[in-house]
């Protein structure tokens, strides 16, 4: 956020259309305005910059850690030994972490 005399700017991660629309930018600047009792404008731009939310690291350790159960298996070497024994083919997409 910057603030310049009583413009604000606010730059978000691009989250839909509906965010920042007309209307709701007109409400918070209605409860700014109330809340510091001076008039406020408000501009918001969209930014393309990643912004790493909970979710997304939630997602990203998830997959992770499915990664590493998959490697585990497969570096396994009794599963190497199925493998090759009896020419098993590993499935990896059902190999799933305990945790």
């Amino acid at each position: 956020m910057k603030k310049e005399g009583n413009h604000l700017y606010f730059e978000v991660q691009l989250v839909g259309p509906e965010f920042a629309t007309a209307e709701r930018i007109t409400q918070w600047q209605s409860a700014l305005q109330r809340l510091f009792d001076q008039p406020f404008t408000i501009e918001v731009a969209s930014s393309r910059t990643h912004i790493d939310t909970p979710a997304a690291r939630e997602e990203q350790l998830k997959a992770l850690r499915k990664h590493e159960a998959q490697q585990v298996f497969v570096q396994d070497e009794y599963v190497q030994d199925l493998v090759i024994e009896f020419g098993a083919e590993i499935d990896a997409d059902s190999i799933e972490p305990l945790i």
